[in-house]
């Protein structure tokens, strides 16, 4: 065998080895591709899942949000109206004739009567023409009396701007449940 065999043998040699080489990085480079596909795809996957989530977190918020604002604004209406219904009530007790006014005074000392000696009665300006009997003094409420002991100790109010507030706090619920 001569030296041009063993250069040919070689050479032989080095070519499979190149051969398998290539076929091995081949290999590798595919199942590297194949990997990367599939994290890349795997990625992209649990991202439009987050997105997903986000805005479904989003729209959720939003609604809740929305809904949230919705009940203000109803509760601003009823709050409104029930507003609307105690100032009318105030302005029919205060437009009420002197027959009608004088008879609520009297009921109004009768019931304090039964609390304290009502000595002093305190009254609108132009309820005073309408009470007797008793020492009167003006003060500036819509209508209704605030009656006073003769020592001055005990006071109580029954002025139509404290009633429609008792009221309005004993049966709200009531009320609001009348109107809506």
């Amino acid at each position: 065998m001569g030296l041009e065999d063993v250069k040919k043998g070689l050479e032989k040699q080095l070519k499979q080895e190149r051969a398998a080489i290539d076929k091995e990085t081949a290999e590798q480079k595919e199942a590297l591709l194949t990997q990367a596909t599939s994290d890349i795809n795997a990625y992209k996957e649990s991202v439009e899942t987050k997105t997903q989530e986000d805005i479904a977190v989003l729209e959720r918020r939003e609604l809740s949000s929305a809904k949230l604002q919705a009940k203000k604004l109803v509760l601003e209406a009823k709050k409104e109206l029930i507003d609307h219904a105690f100032s009318d009530a105030l302005k029919q007790l205060e437009n009420q004739s002197d027959k009608e006014r004088k008879a609520l005074l009297e009921q109004l000392i009768k019931k304090a009567s039964k609390e304290i000696d009502v000595h002093t009665v305190y009254v609108a300006k132009q309820d005073e023409k309408l009470l007797t009997g008793y020492t009167t003094k003006t003060v500036d409420i819509a209508g209704g009396v605030i009656c006073e002991s003769k020592d001055g100790t005990q006071r109580i109010d029954l002025s139509i701007a404290a009633i429609l507030a008792t009221v309005r706090d004993k049966h709200l619920k009531e009320v609001a449940e009348t109107l809506f």
